[in-house]
């Protein structure tokens, strides 16, 4: 299998917390790149160690360090610390013709064009299910972006889930809807499971309906072409059962 470390040398993460390290995780079960050659830069020599063990990547405490000979750079800290984390001298460390790219949800490309002036700059919106390998990721590469490591970058987020290549302007679109929807899908399955509890279910098997029947209607989903609820409501929403009278109130009682 070819490696995507083939094209861009060594990868360099700015950051080694939660979202750092499902990419890695991503990237290591498929075999698309060889911990090796991977270098995590961050703070805590605790999380630096934990990464180590359980990775077998290279790891430090300085950005520069990290990234001084990288074909490859995602930038991976909390977009509140991104000026401390990517100071002028870590960006002119970066090596001229290297790729940066972006998971720092509020930092747009303009602003990352000002944090490492002079490199082609892909801007990311994953989500928290890319943890579990079932991630939505919208990636928006900027004109510079060549399609060598616009499909370098597709690997990444496609080792930990499906992918988007967008344009920027749609990023707080998709932040909303894919970015904040998994946290309104807990709090819906708790809702549910809440009133399941009111009708007199034990609690765990409550959740456990609640939360079967999400990953189930995806799946109808999948199996009706991808077409949404609405679009196929014969899937559901049969006259005379509880969903179809709800489709029939919703239509007929707004």
């Amino acid at each position: 299998m070819e490696k995507i470390t083939d094209k861009t040398g060594r990868i360099a993460f700015i950051g080694g917390g939660m979202m750092a390290e499902a990419i890695l995780k991503g990237m290591l079960h498929k075999e698309i790149a060889e911990p090796e050659m991977i270098i995590i830069s961050d703070p805590s020599a605790g999380r630096r160690e934990y990464l180590e063990k359980t990775y077998k990547v290279n790891t430090t405490g300085c950005n520069v360090e990290a990234v001084k000979a990288a074909g490859f750079v995602i930038l991976a800290v909390k977009p509140q610390v991104a000026d401390a984390a990517i100071t002028k001298e870590v960006a002119d460390a970066i090596p001229q013709n290297t790729t940066v790219l972006s998971i720092m949800g509020s930092v747009n490309l303009d602003k990352l064009h000002k944090l490492v002036p002079g490199h082609a700059v892909i801007r990311v919106m994953p989500n928290t299910p890319l943890a579990v390998g079932c991630g939505m990721t919208a990636i928006a590469p900027d004109e510079n972006v060549s399609e060598e490591m616009l499909d370098v970058a597709k690997a990444v987020f496609g080792s930990c889930g499906e992918i988007e290549i967008i344009a920027e302007s749609a990023i707080e679109a998709i932040a909303a809807v894919s970015g904040c929807g998994p946290g309104y899908v807990f709090m819906m399955i708790d809702a549910l499971a809440d009133a399941g509890v009111n009708a007199g279910l034990p609690r765990a098997m409550a959740i456990k309906l609640a939360a079967h029947k999400t990953g189930g209607a995806d799946f109808c989903r999948q199996r009706q072409n991808g077409i949404g609820y609405r679009a196929a409501p014969g899937c559901f929403a049969r006259p005379g059962n509880i969903t179809g009278r709800h489709n029939h109130c919703r239509h007929t009682c707004a």
